[in-house]
């Protein structure tokens, strides 16, 4: 995968994926190492789009979880 093909994501962007979960959730998972470090832009924080998918995969036991799909 190029790095280019690996999008990163916004906290509220993560948030919607994780089902809508509060800034707090995100904070404490983080905290805890089930999410990846927040990469940090200009004071707000992002995350690796392939990195999120990897983690919730593992935290929840999704291994048919299709990140690519869209909720509608």
């Amino acid at each position: 995968m190029n790095i280019s093909d690996d999008p990163i994501i916004s906290d509220p962007e993560l948030r919607r994926i994780a089902g809508g979960v509060t800034p707090m959730t995100i904070w404490r998972w983080r905290k805890a190492g089930i999410l990846p470090p927040a990469l940090v832009l200009n004071g707000r924080n992002y995350s690796r789009k392939s990195a999120i998918d990897a983690a919730l995969s593992r935290a929840f036991g999704l291994e048919n979880y299709a990140p690519n799909s869209q909720a509608t």
